[in-house]
Parts: structure tokens; sequence; C-alpha cells
């Protein structure tokens, strides 16, 4: 009787009668760029949240670059002020038929919610990219793959209803993904009306072994995103 109300609270707690889902549609312009192959992207993605499941899915096309990326988070512990959980991240990149890559993470998801209009997200795990050199193809040796770690700190803000301010540092984003001692920090800003539509806008600087002594500058990202939320 105990293990049967067990899994009932389980389920119940994946089960969400109303869940949020926004579509976005954005553009990036990349300036001072030193790794990325394009000044210009498009991308578009998909957000599903429920009480206990967190997921983004989503593609970026550029001028030789088309991207597909996928991330969840299920919390089986989701409280009103805390939760924890499961994260996982798939991601495909391949660059006019020169290079393939695939990048996957797999780690843990912790949110504090101390009171109504202040959040922080905070993830960590292993990261596994590989790259593979179509070129090398014939030689057997194409394979080029690292060990590293994923962190993501994010603090969210509300200051008003529907307004979201937002602060985010990490070495990977939704269709970049860095070793451990490169970062991004991301300023955001959205706010969605109350008829769904959804406005978003975020600056995205890079930096490179920030860690070392040898840090270094690399890019910034100015992002412009349209959505609708039901």
């Amino acid at each position: 009787m105990t293990f049967q109300a067990f899994c009932l609270a389980f389920l119940c707690g994946f089960y969400n009668p109303a869940p949020v889902q926004t579509a976005y549609v954005t553009y990036n312009a990349n300036f001072y760029n030193q790794l990325d192959y394009s000044s210009q992207a498009f991308s578009a993605s998909y957000q599903y949240s429920a009480k206990s499941i967190d997921a983004t899915a989503g593609f970026l096309v550029s001028e030789n670059n088309f991207e597909l990326a996928t991330d969840f988070s299920i919390y089986f512990i989701n409280l009103e002020k805390f939760g924890a959980g499961f994260n996982g991240v798939y991601h495909f990149k391949t660059y006019d038929n020169t290079f393939n890559e695939h990048d996957i993470i797999l780690g843990f998801d912790i949110f504090f919610k101390p009171v109504k209009w202040f959040k922080v997200n905070v993830k960590a795990g292993y990261l596994r990219p590989c790259s593979e050199i179509i070129t090398l193809r014939k030689f057997g040796n194409e394979w080029i793959c690292n060990n590293s770690v994923y962190l993501f700190c994010r603090t969210q803000f509300e200051p008003v209803e529907n307004l979201n301010i937002y602060l985010q540092a990490s070495n990977c984003e939704l269709f970049r993904y860095m070793l451990f001692s490169s970062a991004s920090f991301t300023l955001g800003a959205e706010y969605t009306f109350n008829f769904g539509l959804s406005l978003k806008s975020e600056v995205v600087s890079r930096f490179i072994d920030i860690i070392c002594l040898s840090a270094r500058y690399d890019s910034t990202d100015f992002r412009i995103s349209a959505g609708y939320r039901w």
C-alpha cells in the first residue's frame, strides 16, 4: 500500500492540467566574432513548462551552419521555494560539409525561489563534446572528443507583473558549447502581454580561458525574440 501511494504521488507530481508553452523566433547578430563562423543567425525554439518538467527544443540557421538542440529538466523535488532534479542536453551542429559536432550534457538542476519575484537556478554536470572532421573519414580517425564540466547559474527578477529581468553565466548556451575554462555572460529582459505575445532581448558577451592569466574577450551577441505563450 505504501509503494502504491508513493507511485501515485510520483506520477501526480509530473501531471499539470495547464502547462505553459511558448514558441519563439529569434534574430541573432554577432560582433567581433573569433570562434563563430557567421555574424547573423535565425533560430526558432519551443519551451514546455509543467509542474515537474521543463523542456526546450529548437534549431538555428546561419550562412553555412545548421544546429539542433534540446534541453530538459525533470524535477524529483518540486516545492514552492525549492526544486531539484535531473538535467540533460543534446546538441548537433553541422558546418558547410566540413565537420559535425555532437554535445551531450548529463547533470543536475536546482532552483531556489525564496520570494515570488526572485529565483536562482543552478545547473552542473558532465559535458562530452565530440567533433567529426568529415574530410578525415577515409583515414578512420575523424572523431575528436573531450571531457569537460558544465556550469550554469541564472538569477531572475520580476519587478512588475509579466516582466522578467535575468542575469546568466555559463560555459554553454542552447546553440553554443564551450569547455569549462570559457564563459558567456547574458543580460536579458522579457515582457509577456496578457494576450500571449512575448518580446525578449538579450546581450551576450563571451570570454575564452577566463580562469587563466591568458583570458581574453571573444565576442558579443545581440538577440531579439518574439514569441507567443499559451
